[in-house]
Formats: C-alpha cells, structure tokens, sequence
C-alpha cells in the first residue's frame, strides 16, 4: 500500500468517524446534550477529514508513492471494525448502555491520536509532521470531551441511585 492509499484511506476513515457520530446523534436524539454532543464529535471529524484531503491535494506524487508500514494498514482495518462493533453495541444495548459506549469511544479516540500521532506522522516528510501531530492534539481532545461525558453520566446515574 502506497502512502497515496494510506492517506485516502485515512480520510475514508475520518468520514467512518463522522458517521459513527451521525449515528449516534441520531439514536440519542431523546437527549438533546447527547444529540448536540455527538453531532459536535461529528463536526470535528468531517474537520479531519477535509484537512486530510486538502494534504493529499498538496502533496508531490513522490511523496505519496513510498510503501506505507503494514500495521498502519492493519490499525485501519481495525478501527473500521471498532466503528461497526460500537454501533451495534449501541443498537443492542440501547440509552441503558450508554457507559459503555462511552467508554469505548474514550478508548476509540485515544487509539486514533496514537494511528495520527505515530503512524500516518511516520510515513511523511519532516514538514508534514506538524499536521498529523495537531489532528492528534485534536484527538487527545475529543478523547478528553468523551472522557468528561462518560464521567458526568456515571455521576448522574450514582445520583439517581441515591434519591429515594
């Protein structure tokens, strides 16, 4: 796989995010902080992925046919697949398992600042590192927007116990 693909994946990736988010906005649109928070998640995500593109438009055709590392390939893969298995988890479970995907967008964004910060950060030239280290600043972000969600609900629900 060429960095060319990794890049078009990459942002083919980006809009899986987005579209995660949508759908998420969508199932929670009861709640309108959930359904604002996710279509905010999903805002960001159409950001990455314009920004990738705009790259891909700027780059040289040489320094977008290097070979790409494999386990780039490989995260990518799995990431797709974390997308699926969080939707579906979340058609199963429904608003009661609302913790649990959470949590696991909070591990979701986490893993993606490391496949911008790492992987796609290792497969350009020096001047291109600062773009991929400001997608994963925005990652560590979401990770941490997620994050505060995940804890003002657990709270909530330890709040609701508590009233007779």
């Amino acid at each position: 796989m060429t960095v060319r693909d990794c890049l078009t994946n990459a942002i083919l990736l980006e809009d899986g995010a987005r579209k995660l988010y949508e759908e998420l906005a969508r199932r929670h649109a009861p709640d309108s902080a959930l359904q604002a928070f996710f279509t905010a998640m999903a805002l960001e995500e159409e950001q990455h992925a314009a920004r990738l593109l705009s790259l891909a438009r700027h780059l040289e055709p040489e320094e977008l046919d290097a070979e790409s590392p494999a386990r780039l390939t490989e995260s990518m893969s799995s990431m797709e697949k974390e997308m699926a298995a969080i939707v579906e988890e979340d058609a199963r479970l429904g608003p009661g398992g609302l913790a649990s995907i959470l949590q696991r967008l909070v591990d979701f964004e986490n893993w993606y600042t490391c496949v911008h910060a790492e992987d796609l950060c290792d497969l350009f030239a020096p001047k291109l590192k600062p773009i991929f280290a400001s997608l994963a600043e925005q990652d560590r972000t979401h990770h941490e927007l997620v994050d505060r969600a995940r804890r003002a609900l657990s709270q909530l629900r330890v709040g609701e116990r508590a009233t007779p």
